[in-house]
């Protein structure tokens, strides 16, 4: 094998070797039924299966073979996004008439405010994504009455 074609393997290999988040999204129009597995950072890279499990298996050899063009052809290769290191605590500014309502459904609801606003974020959030899209990136959704805390007791009253 020729110098030129080794180097090139070795960079390909690489590349395969980084941890290129992926996307698993049920098929539509003439794929549906089927599952369609996306890299997202590598665009127009996706391999297609009749399940996720197989979409995700042939991925790998839509990845190699993307990869390889771009190296052949002189284009960048992108590297895969950072993973967010996100502490998972926010500190959020909100009008006291806004808090106040918020503290009294989170006692109706006899959760936590904390619960409540976790809940309305996360359900926020999976109404914006488009249906049926599954990325292995994206944590579970919180479920609102999980681990529900007694409700508060109005301290000025005590």
């Amino acid at each position: 094998m020729a110098p030129m074609a080794v180097a090139g393997h070795e960079r390909l290999d690489e590349y395969l070797g980084l941890p290129y988040p992926l996307a698993l999204l049920p098929g539509s129009g003439d794929d549906a039924g089927g599952w369609r597995a996306v890299v997202e950072d590598l665009p127009g890279c996706e391999a297609r299966g009749r399940t996720a499990e197989e979409a995700a298996a042939r991925v790998r050899d839509a990845m190699a073979a993307w990869i390889a063009d771009a190296l052949a052809n002189g284009r960048d290769v992108p590297r895969p996004r950072d993973t967010p290191t996100h502490s998972g605590r926010l500190l959020v500014r909100m009008p006291p008439t806004l808090h106040s309502e918020l503290a009294r459904l989170a006692d109706r609801e006899r959760v936590s405010l904390n619960t409540l606003i976790v809940g309305v974020l996360g359900g926020a959030v999976a109404w914006r994504r488009p249906a049926g899209d599954i990325r292995d990136d994206a944590a579970p959704l919180p479920d609102p009455g999980a681990g529900a805390a007694p409700p508060r007791r109005d301290r000025s009253r005590l």
